[in-house]
């Protein structure tokens, strides 16, 4: 599993629509939970009503459970950037691969 960043992706919030657009907290990220596999396809997403309020957990973990595991650049912060180990080259992103 890889974490994604604004700081490193800040074009995330946009393609995904997870960017706020008004109100006080325009330009921040809503809190929401999008799993991609490695192939690129998104497999599970939920976006919380409320920002101050904690995913559901549960159901994010069984989609992640239930993906099936290829072999990925497991530091690539991405799923464009991944790519299998077997390739001792660094990542898309310019970090070693795993």
């Amino acid at each position: 599993m890889v974490s994604a960043s604004t700081f490193r992706s800040p074009a995330f919030g946009d393609v995904y629509g997870t960017r706020m657009t008004d109100g006080p907290l325009a330009g921040l990220m809503a809190r929401a939970v999008v799993i991609i596999d490695e192939r690129g396809k998104i497999v599970y997403t939920q976006l919380v009503d409320e920002i101050s309020q904690e995913p559901d957990y549960a159901p994010a973990l069984a989609a992640v459970t239930a993906a099936e595991p290829l072999p990925a650049c497991t530091t690539a912060f991405s799923a464009e950037h991944s790519r299998g180990t077997e390739d001792d080259g660094p990542c898309d992103d310019g970090r070693a691969g795993g």
